[in-house]
């Protein structure tokens, strides 16, 4: 994706056996006790542990959790507006009531902040 080096800081290690690198995850879907891993490259990889176990392992500085159900990549945020974000492909997830208020996304210049919502 980036021309840029990848380093161990940006290893993510699911298990023992599953390890990405930041930039190739754009999301984690909770699903009950599993989690499907949403890549860069278009392909899901579903494994069997909660997505709270998954926020536990995983850089929290690269990735925000938006909902019970997702936890996803900053880099690959397009907007934020009240109550939702648009990723930089077009999908479109609601951020709960109660991560708006305690949200830790960081609202940059790049971020185009729009105050419609579309739910």
């Amino acid at each position: 994706m980036n021309n840029h080096k990848k380093t161990d800081e940006s290893l993510i290690k699911i298990s023992k056996k599953i390890a990405y690198f930041s930039e190739e995850v754009i999301l984690f879907e909770g699903d009950s006790n599993y989690t499907r891993i949403h890549l860069q490259t278009g392909k899901e990889k579903v494994i069997a542990k909660t997505l709270s176990a998954v926020e536990e392992e995983i850089n929290c500085r690269v990735f925000t959790r938006i909902s019970k159900k997702f936890l996803v990549n900053r880099k690959y945020i397009g907007e934020v507006g009240r109550g939702f974000i648009k990723l930089k492909d077009g999908r479109i997830f609601p951020i709960s009531r109660r991560k708006r208020q305690t949200s830790n996304l960081l609202l940059s210049p790049k971020y185009s902040i729009r105050t419609q919502m579309f739910f």
